[in-house]
């Protein structure tokens, strides 16, 4: 095919657009880049497919091949680069999510794998250094299929090509529209709904475009250009795309790539620009390179990165590109090195066999816990989160003495409830007694509410309360993030993806998520619980919520660590009048209960955890009291929760035993 300086242009813009949607420097609708560069992989390589099936010298081996040498060993390299950096800084449970992750790539099922996992424009996906692959996976997985596709087709009936692609198009596009609201995330990262963009390309391949005035040969191009544009501008995170909404770049894309190359069109001049022809070239290496340092450099800072910062890795990432381009893309396209297929073949299989065992390490060693005795610790055996299938099925985790028949105490709650359960087991057992433990991650022991986080909160808890009359347990633990359940998500919860509302808790679906509307519904609830509770004779203790941290403590510890102290550890932990005022409404409501019934105790879970200075203590003896944000590492729990529930677990052992006698 004859070279077009002019979609090397187009590149640029797309290439660009996603940078800067990325590094969040004006074009929120950016990510249309991807769908640029789909509409010209499409019609490039279906071109080279026409144009080898003219010449008789089309192969499936041979096509394959050049795919290798064009696409793999730039991915090689920034995969290499990725998982250095990845392994440098990561803590275990990140380190393994990127091993997974390369893994999936390197058998071209990256887009599954992120399928699977959350939505592209989750912000927690912003500490994913290998999401941009899962468009490489769609391009992949279209160079698989299209020349099977053109294999079959061609040797059967030539003239049914250009049908047989529109009928494609046509299906995955309508797939793309109808599964769009039912299924963003599927409709966003799978081949099906995606086929129509790349085939889009395509059809202009194979297709004979008609003659045309030149007026519209003049106007075409700058209508296409400005739909990008259009996009690029006026699309969000909040957009429902794909969908009908990628019909703007896509078909933009395709009026700019019409333009005959015997005119000259204004379009075209202002796209073959040197400065845009350069970017164009370094567009792929541009791609590659620019998500994994600005996702790393994010997870390093925990958090935004200030404009400097921002600048900083943005001029790694061209130094990275132009590096990769001159020094592995370039020479290995153009075969100046393993000029032979035997030696690419040979090395691009000893690189990817290296990098997949490498992840595939990182992944079984539970992601390197040996890189930092301060800040990594094994997990803890007993840290049962059940799901709903749990409670549907009747039997939930037990705690404590296994062989001591009936549960004496229940442990009930969200992960704040989990985290306690290491050092409540050890309690229990020691003293010989049972109980269970009924813990699931965002749900606060809140009968008759509902929560965005959960759609199952109003049937886990019903189910609770129905373990603890059939099992007739008598004392009740009751543990929660309690007050991000009535004031909504913490910047921390913002920055994983969180929406404001939804932690809020409800008792209707139609009423307003408000902070005000969730506090009248927790009393409601939290209180009718204890009065039921109570009523029949049952002891229950209300743990509020710890002092919350603005920072990761174990990640801003360990990347301290990890970078000799470049990257500082040290921040201003939570003071307590910021604490106080935060739990104001929940921690007046569990004294006026306290106060009512002799049935309730309030349990001062902060006791512990301020010092003289009234600031929270994150660290102690050396020691990490918090595993993140906002639950306690093991040593945390022993050192602050456990001095004040040991004696309510002597008074459940005298009570539990007395009871027993009398029996």
């Amino acid at each position: 095919m004859n070279y077009r300086a002019d979609i090397d242009g187009l590149r640029a813009i797309a290439v660009l657009a996603v940078i800067a949607f990325h590094f969040a420097i004006g074009c929120p609708g950016g990510y249309v880049g991807v769908d640029v560069f789909f509409v010209i992989s499409g019609y490039l390589i279906t071109g080279l497919l026409i144009k080898d099936f003219e010449d008789r010298t089309f192969s499936l081996k041979q096509f394959w091949l050049r795919r290798c040498r064009r696409i793999l060993p730039a991915v090689f390299a920034m995969m290499i680069g990725t998982m250095a950096l990845s392994y440098w800084l990561f803590l275990p449970y990140n380190l393994m999510q990127m091993a997974k992750s390369a893994v999936a790539q390197s058998l071209f099922v990256s887009n599954l794998n992120f399928w699977r996992d959350r939505s592209y424009f989750n912000q927690e996906s912003d500490w994913k250094p290998l999401l941009h692959t899962w468009s490489l996976s769609v391009e992949e997985q279209f160079y698989i299929v299209l020349p099977i596709i053109f294999l079959v087709v061609l040797r059967w009936k030539r003239q049914w090509l250009y049908p047989s692609i529109f009928a494609a198009t046509l299906l995955s596009f309508i797939l793309n529209c109808s599964t769009i609201y039912a299924s963003p995330a599927a409709t966003f990262y799978l081949l099906p709904t995606r086929a129509w963009e790349l085939l889009a390309g395509s059809l202009l391949a194979t297709g004979a475009i008609p003659n045309r005035s030149r007026l519209t040969l003049q106007w075409l191009p700058v209508i296409g250009l400005l739909l990008i544009f259009w996009s690029v501008f006026a699309y969000d995170r909040h957009t429902l795309f794909p969908g009908a909404a990628a019909l703007a770049p896509v078909v933009g894309t395709m009026l700019v790539i019409a333009s005959p190359l015997d005119v000259a069109t204004p379009v075209q001049r202002l796209l073959s620009l040197s400065p845009l022809v350069f970017v164009g070239k370094l567009s792929y290496s541009l791609y590659l390179w620019h998500w994994p340092l600005l996702s790393i450099a994010r997870y390093a800072a925990d958090g935004e990165l200030a404009l400097t910062a921002k600048i900083a890795v943005l001029l790694i990432t061209i130094v990275a590109a132009y590096l990769s381009y001159v020094w592995v893309e370039r020479p290995i396209h153009s075969r100046r090195w393993l000029v032979s297929n035997k030696k690419l073949l040979l090395t691009l299989g000893s690189v990817w066999f290296l990098i997949s065992a490498t992840a595939l390490y990182f992944y079984l060693s539970d992601g390197c816990v040996f890189r930092s005795q301060l800040a990594v610790s094994e997990a803890p055996e007993i840290y049962p989160l059940s799901t709903i299938q749990t409670i549907r099925g009747g039997k939930l985790p037990v705690l404590g003495d296994t062989g001591n028949g009936r549960p004496s105490f229940i442990v009930w709650g969200d992960s704040h409830a989990a985290m306690n359960m290491p050092m409540i087991n050890e309690l229990a057992e020691q003293r010989k007694l049972s109980g269970i433990a009924a813990a699931m991650s965002s749900s606060p022991p809140l009968p008759g509410c509902e929560n965005g986080w959960n759609p199952n909160l109003r049937e886990w808890n019903a189910g609770v309360e129905k373990i603890i009359e059939s099992e007739n347990i008598m004392h009740v633990f009751l543990f929660a993030r309690w007050s991000n359940y009535v004031l909504g998500a913490s910047e921390n919860d913002l920055l994983h993806g969180t929406t404001p509302e939804q932690p809020l808790v409800f008792d209707d679906p139609l009423m307003p998520k408000t902070s005000k509307v969730a506090a009248s519904v927790f009393l409601r609830s939290i209180r009718e619980l204890c009065q039921r509770l109570t009523d029949d004779g049952r002891h229950v203790y209300l743990i509020p919520q710890i002092p919350e941290q603005p920072k990761n403590v174990r990640k801003t510890t360990f990347i301290n660590e990890r970078t000799f102290g470049v990257l500082p550890a040290d921040f201003e932990s939570t003071n307590r009048s910021d604490f106080n005022r935060q739990q104001s409404v929940t921690r007046q409501t569990f004294s006026n209960l306290a106060a009512e019934s002799k049935f309730i105790e309030l349990i001062p879970s902060e006791r512990f955890l301020f010092a003289e200075d009234n600031h929270s203590i994150v660290k102690f003896d050396n020691r990490l009291l918090y595993d993140d944000t906002h639950h306690l590492s093991i040593y945390g729990t022993d050192l602050a929760i456990r001095p004040l529930l040991e004696p309510i677990f002597d008074e459940i052992r005298d009570s539990f035993s007395s009871t027993e006698q009398l029996k």
